[in-house]
């Protein structure tokens, strides 16, 4: 309360709130008072508040830690008035100095107490053994959860696949769907399960370059498995744009432009990937989320023509 200029409720929340790399919060032990009630303290060893003083916030604090600094670039300096000082400090009687020698004669003791220094060495190997503990549960724990996060991947694309089997089956023989968009809807699923088969949802085709093997900010040349949640096509973003029917001589022009601005933007062109198109497999080119204002640009190019 002094340090920080703050009330008791406010202080002890400054407490609560110190991190462990800043404060070593178990150097706080709760005493209690006698009186009335449960009253409770908290108290530190002179060393350590020496240490606390260094992060508390507030302007004492703040003047105490400047007036440390100056005694310590005294120090450094070879300023002889420190001995005056000094010696006063030693045959003063104030309970801070009282406690200031005491707390230095104990760390004396324990520096050459056989006991002490043996028990100091075991208490650091512990903590460092669970230290390595925690950090090999939390990565475990990681690891768990992200094959979860995976798993639970695979079960909703899988899911969705066979609602969208189910649907296409279904709804043709109703005459719900006609035969072409039946057909679309077919290649969209086999996409969809061919890509969860051949492998885990993280991965994806490397089409900015960066990756291994390939030139900075250029397209890798070998294509990859691809998630089907990783891609754009053409016809889906003019769908997205409002422009659902688009002729095939439209989106081959407009697959041409973008690929031109891909050779602009990029040096090369874009990879390609097996894709099911009319119920055939064909090479169809490469694009990333980052890459939708290229085909944007190109559809608005075509149908203002």
């Amino acid at each position: 309360m002094a340090m920080t200029g703050q009330d008791r409720n406010q202080s002890g929340q400054i407490l609560r709130r110190l991190k462990e790399e800043t404060f070593e919060t178990n150097k706080l032990n709760v005493l209690k008072l006698s009186g009335k009630g449960n009253l409770l303290t908290k108290t530190v060893h002179f060393d350590d508040a020496i240490k606390l003083i260094m992060v508390l916030p507030g302007k004492i604090a703040k003047q105490t830690r400047q007036k440390f600094a100056d005694i310590i670039t005294r120090y450094f300096a070879g300023d002889a008035s420190l001995i005056p000082e000094i010696e006063a400090n030693a045959a003063s009687d104030h309970p801070i100095n009282v406690m200031a020698r005491e707390a230095v004669k104990e760390k004396e003791a324990e520096e050459t107490d056989p006991f002490i220094v043996g028990h100091k060495r075991k208490l650091l190997e512990l903590d460092v053994a669970e230290r390595s503990a925690d950090l090999e549960r939390k990565t475990l724990e990681n690891d768990r959860m992200r094959r979860d996060a995976i798993m639970q991947e695979k079960e909703r694309t899988m899911a969705f696949a066979l609602q969208g089997i189910k649907a296409s089956t279904d709804l043709s023989t109703l005459g719900v769907l006609d035969e072409r968009t039946r057909l679309l809807f077919k290649d969209l699923i086999t996409n969809m399960v061919l890509s969860l088969a051949s492998q885990g949802p993280s991965q994806r085709l490397i089409a900015s370059g960066e990756g291994e093997g390939g030139a900075q900010g250029a397209p890798s040349s070998s294509p990859q498995p691809l998630g089907i949640s990783n891609f754009l096509t053409i016809s889906n973003v003019a769908a997205g744009m409002g422009h659902a029917k688009l002729t095939p001589a439209q989106l081959q022009r407009i697959g041409l432009l973008t690929s031109k601005a891909f050779v602009a933007r990029y040096g090369s062109k874009p990879s390609k990937h097996d894709q099911f198109v009319d119920g055939a497999v064909r090479q169809v080119c490469t694009y990333e989320d980052k890459d939708r204002d290229l085909i944007e640009a190109a559809v608005c190019e075509v149908l203002q023509a």
